[in-house]
């Protein structure tokens, strides 16, 4: 069974990689030239 720490944890990571692609993802509508 999973600790409720590492279930949190995992979950702020997940959030975390979610904002990190949506901010790339903006960046590229916004940029569309940079790679």
């Amino acid at each position: 069974v999973e600790s409720f720490n590492n279930k949190v944890f995992k979950k702020g990571l997940t959030l975390r990689l979610n904002a990190v692609k949506a901010r790339d993802f903006h960046l590229k509508i916004q940029h569309p030239f940079l790679d």
